[in-house]
């Protein structure tokens, strides 16, 4: 009953979310607003799910899935702080980016 609360509601707002921006004040961002809804409905798709009856291959799908994000999240903690210690950027923008990274590796957790 909970992974249903949580799946409508984060799910049912997150899918909805692009189409009320887009018609929104940023209506002239429709790339962005695609991104965004491609990159949600993905997420939908790999969910991790306490369902008895999921399927050895849709386990094996998500598992793959979620280390690939966080192999991605990793490279790019990686690239931002090589990009610090060639001085091509300063402590400060690699807390905030590194701040950004944290959070996407808390709501692959999630």
């Amino acid at each position: 009953m909970t992974f249903i609360v949580i799946l409508v509601t984060l799910v049912g707002q997150g899918l909805t979310l692009p189409f009320v921006m887009r018609r929104a004040a940023w209506n002239s961002h429709g790339e962005l607003f695609d991104r965004l809804d491609s990159g949600l409905q993905d997420r939908t798709r790999h969910l991790a799910t306490d369902d008895e009856a999921e399927t050895a291959n849709r386990r094996q799908e998500r598992e793959e899935h979620e280390a690939m994000q966080l192999g991605i999240v990793n490279a790019q903690r990686a690239a931002v702080i090589d990009l610090r210690d060639r001085g091509e950027i300063n402590d400060r923008t690699l807390r905030s980016i590194a701040h950004e990274l944290d959070l996407e590796e808390l709501r692959m957790e999630g």
